[in-house]
């Protein structure tokens, strides 16, 4: 396949001279993988948020970390309202000249727009939904973009043109190298895509919920019928708000709610004792443990589809 080689205007912030050795970091571990793909045998390559189920959203560096950070000539990130982080910790690392990537910046990537908390789908008309008041069942939004655009493997191969662009920008002595990564990394994401689909496609039309609604570039790209979000924002739920999801659960012929390894699923082993409906755990940023780094991507995307499918089959 042919690779082609783009503009990155508007998401470098600092430009410096070629560089003659380069320390990659990257923000989280999804991308962390990507990049790997990218800088293998080249660069030095490392991980800013290295411990085990960790958010993004409220981590904090440790001082090792930080010293990491300040060692770090380029930094991919997803977006800076994902990595609340990284902001104060560059300005505190001081590193200069440093390169800094934003994704999202860049006009390859498709953004989704965040999807209210919970949606009640008709199922007799599919061009309408219901929304339940804010007096029924909270409301939120993490800013008006999804930023869990890794999810979506055509997000995944336009951001492994983005690092190799960006690092064949400063590091002119392995350009081949970097074309070539990139073309074998692109495979290995298409053949992921058809890989996962063909896992999925019998579920596609089962109903499910979520805790918190960190898929939908994975559920948008496999056309799956993704209902809502309950997250709650303490460790119990009302009887209200209980019955409203049994209600939902039982009109939509939900299958399955899945949890994430971070969050208690106190609420949800109530809502399945009362519904009788299964459960399982969604893992969308860390990949699982023991996972070679360059593809720790690769199995986080299959780890979704397995667990997906554990959940949704009737067996």
């Amino acid at each position: 396949m042919k690779f082609y080689i783009f503009c990155l205007l508007g998401i470098v912030f600092y430009v410096n001279d070629v560089l003659a050795e380069l320390t990659v970091c990257s923000s989280i571990r999804p991308l962390y993988s990507l990049v790997e793909n990218i800088t293998k045998d080249i660069n030095n390559s490392k991980l800013l948020v290295s411990k085990p189920n960790s958010s993004p959203h409220n981590y904090s560096l440790s001082p090792s970390e930080l010293k990491l950070l300040s060692s770090c000539d380029i930094i991919f990130l997803i977006d800076k309202n994902l990595e609340y982080f990284l902001p104060k910790a560059i300005a505190t690392a001081g590193k200069k000249n440093l390169v800094i990537v934003e994704l999202t910046k860049d006009a390859s990537i498709h953004l989704l727009k965040t999807r209210e908390k919970i949606i009640n789908k008709n199922k007799d008309d599919t061009h309408h939904e219901h929304h339940h008041s804010e007096d029924d069942l909270d409301h939120h939004h993490h800013g008006e973009n999804d930023l869990h655009i890794w999810l979506d493997p055509e997000n995944a191969k336009a951001i492994l043109k983005i690092v190799a662009n960006t690092l064949m920008k400063y590091d002119t002595a392995h350009l081949d190298q970097y074309v070539l990564n990139a073309e074998i990394a692109q495979d290995k994401v298409t053949n992921l895509d058809k890989e996962v689909g063909l896992k999925l496609q019998p579920y596609k039309n089962s109903s499910y919920l979520v805790f918190h609604d960190a898929y939908q570039y994975f559920d948008t790209h496999y056309k799956l019928n993704y209902l809502g979000e309950f997250s709650s924002s303490g460790s119990t739920i009302s009887a209200k708000k209980l019955s409203l999801l049994q209600d939902i659960i039982i009109k939509n012929k939900v299958k399955c709610i899945f949890s994430e390894p971070e969050f208690s699923n106190h609420i949800i082993t109530k809502i399945a004792q009362n519904t009788k409906i299964k459960t399982g755990v969604l893992d969308a940023e860390w990949g699982g443990n023991n996972t070679q780094s360059n593809d720790i991507y690769f199995a986080l995307m299959r780890n979704l589809a397995d667990n997906f499918v554990q959940c949704m089959n009737d067996r």
